[in-house]
């Protein structure tokens, strides 16, 4: 099976940093002249990295998951 997701920087850290998972951020002015630093994305450095970030967002976005209509295709 063959499944394409969106993998979400905010989702897969919610819970904590994960090792090999390196974050962008970017800074953003608020209009009172204080700055913020805004995720913009992250990287994954190893395949370790990869497997932790798509299981925590199969869990956070499980619900999603079965909403959709899985297919089975056989070769023939």
């Amino acid at each position: 099976m063959r499944l394409t997701v969106s993998i979400s920087c905010l989702d897969i850290l919610r819970d904590g940093p994960i090792e090999g998972i390196e974050t962008h951020h970017e800074a953003r002015e608020r209009p009172d002249g204080e700055t913020d630093q805004i995720l913009t994305g992250c990287t994954a450095s190893s395949p370790a990295a990869v497997r932790e970030a798509v299981r925590r967002t199969v869990i956070e976005n499980f619900s999603d998951f079965t909403q959709q209509r899985f297919v089975f295709v056989r070769a023939n």
